[in-house]
């Protein structure tokens, strides 16, 4: 490349366009480079699109998206996002992260076995997240894989072409994703390596495997069966990301032995089982009379895996809780990210045994419903609400409303407490259908983050016994990407980037000096469910009213990485928002019960 040369030259003023070797990857586009960033001295890498182009353009912004939803999940952290004059042409342009791992592609006979499962599990584990996210990479390849053989992690590069879908029950649009994984799997499985250039992509038998690695998982075996090089158009992989990460998270691989028959493999692994259980029980039953006297000796101590409710010790610092009979966490508040414990373990589907505590919606209320008496309470943290239009209230169209009204302080947050709306505190789940009409997002200034602009934006918040409180928070940046936040005792446990809304429904307005995102989503969090509190999300219809009934957690995506343990007992429970100015139209607003 010429601008690689020893001239070196700079883009935006910043960027040091810097010496590559030959086998560096410009991308699909050409306009892919190194550079080194000037202000801050470190290495990253530029992609660029000509703002003439608007498919260019497209494409770039989804790239942002998909890496910014995906962030702190095995993909490169995006440093910058702007415009600039180069030449003669004006460009868009994002600055992401340099990956100076090993590039498996070229690196193949380096890595162990144990590498190897590492790699596909981790790999799995990426696509399971851009896909339950409804993201499709939609250029799948060996070598945007790299590996930090030191750390055991695992990046996946170049994500030019991701596609958003935002519908995550068009499991086609995945295939391409999944056909193209089997060419990983071939490559780290195969003695040869790499996959024949034309044909099947079926694997071998077993001695052209490598013998560390067997026994494959059927999944794997069927899966590179099943893949074509271009999938057509409505074929569907006869696995999802998902069950291929559950395959590899099981590979138990054991190695074959080339002097051993199979027969006489298994029929000596059967006796060696047999004789191992028959010893087992043997000693079980002698030594148990010694083991229940040491017992009634030892300190007595409660266990936590009789009851699936939280249990929070004060002396410790520590909450013990089985969210399934299968398991028991042990997490410390301590831990910068205990969800990634949680995410694990998530085991129950959406619980069914519900019912209906009061909603509000269209319909006029009769005198004798608790919330025609207004049975809601509005506060705000800063003062007395004295506004009309802050906080929950019905409109004029009989519809409802949450808003927080125009002021100076980014800190200001208003509440809409519905605790005595419902008799029974029981409360098992609570969802609403919202259009953001209007959400004020603060102008980035010289040295502000994404942090100090995170928050300005709304949600649930519920109440626990002993003052605890917990948030769940959606706003939106000025690059059009959404957030997901969630405070507990008002400290940011979680923020994650999510792409639930489609672009073409999330718009961002500049009305100087203040910009502002509109778009429309669905929020259901359901309240210890085995144990846990469980927040789904999906796109919501805009300007159309919704039947309460169409609020279905099983057609919505579950956000796995928010799970949280369950408040013990529910004091209060409601609407929140933040920031300076926040508008929305809700249809309906919902709370189920036990």
């Amino acid at each position: 490349m010429a601008e690689n040369s020893t001239s070196s030259p700079v883009f935006a003023d910043r960027y040091r366009f810097e010496p590559v070797l030959n086998n560096w990857d410009t991308g699909r586009t050409g306009y892919t480079y190194l550079v080194r960033d000037l202000e801050k001295n470190r290495l990253g890498v530029i992609k660029r699109a000509d703002i003439i182009s608007k498919k260019a353009q497209e494409d770039l912004r989804n790239e942002v998206i998909a890496l910014k939803a995906l962030k702190g999940q095995g993909v490169p952290n995006v440093y910058e996002t702007g415009q600039a004059n180069y030449e003669s042409n004006k460009y868009e342009y994002v600055v992401i992260e340099y990956i100076s791992s090993l590039r498996i592609e070229d690196n193949l006979n380096s890595l162990s076995a144990s590498d190897r499962i590492e790699i596909l599990t981790q790999f799995f584990g990426i696509l399971d997240k851009s896909h339950r996210m409804g993201i499709v990479n939609g250029d799948v390849d060996l070598k945007h894989l790299f590996w930090d053989g030191n750390k055991k992690r695992l990046i996946v590069i170049d994500w030019g072409n991701a596609r958003l879908i935002t519908d995550p029950r068009k499991t086609t649009e995945y295939s391409y994703d999944l056909a193209r994984s089997a060419e990983i799997i071939h490559s780290l499985v195969t003695l040869r390596g790499h996959p024949p250039s034309t044909g099947s992509l079926a694997l071998p038998n077993d001695s052209l495997l490598r013998f560390d690695l067997l026994p494959l998982p059927d999944e794997f075996k069927a899966l590179c069966k099943w893949a074509y090089r271009t999938p057509v158009d409505g074929i569907q992989s006869p696995f999802t990301a998902q069950e291929l990460l559950g395959a590899a998270q099981n590979w138990r691989p054991g190695k074959k032995h080339l002097s051993e028959k199979p027969n006489q493999r298994y029929r000596s692994q059967a006796i060696i089982a047999f004789l191992m259980f028959v010893f087992t029980t043997i000693a079980f039953w002698i030594f148990l009379p010694s083991l229940i006297g040491i017992s009634n000796l030892m300190p007595t101590t409660t266990s936590s895996t009789s009851t699936p409710a939280s249990t929070f010790t004060a002396t410790t610092g520590s909450i013990t809780q089985t969210p399934s009979p299968t398991a028991t966490l042990i997490l410390t508040p301590e831990s910068p990210s205990p969800t990634t414990t949680l995410e694990s373990q998530i085991t129950p589907l959406p619980n069914s045994n519900k019912n209906l505590g009061f909603v509000f919606n269209q319909i006029a209320l009769p005198a004798t419903h608790p919330s025609s008496t207004s049975c809601w309470s509005n506060y705000e943290n800063l003062k007395e609400t004295k506004n009309h239009l802050d906080g929950f209230s019905r409109r004029d169209d009989t519809n409802w409303r949450f808003n927080i009204e125009q002021n100076s302080d980014p800190n200001r947050y208003i509440r809409a407490d519905f605790t005595k709306c419902l008799t029974n505190r029981e409360i098992s789940a609570f969802a609403m259908n919202i259009l953001v009409s209007k959400m004020e997002i603060p102008r980035e200034s010289s040295g502000s983050t994404d942090a100090d602009n995170a928050g300005k934006g709304v949600g649930f918040f519920i109440d626990g016994e002993n003052n605890t409180r917990r948030e769940y928070t959606i706003w939106v940046d000025q690059t059009g990407s959404m957030h997901l936040r969630v405070r507990e005792d008002q400290k940011t446990i979680i923020e994650n980037g999510i792409f639930i809304v489609s672009p073409e429904n999330l718009n961002i307005r500049s009305v100087f000096p203040r910009m502002y995102a509109n778009f429309p989503i669905q929020i259901y969090l359901e309240i210890n469910n085995q144990g846990l509190d469980i927040l789904y999300l999906r796109e919501g219809s805009g300007q159309k009213t919704v039947d309460y009934q169409t609020l279905d957690p099983n057609q919505m995506i579950r956000i796995d990485n928010a799970v949280r343990l369950s408040l013990s007992d529910i004091n209060s429970f409601g609407l929140i928002g933040y920031g300076r100015e926040i508008q929305t139209i809700i249809w309906p607003l919902v709370f189920f019960s036990k």
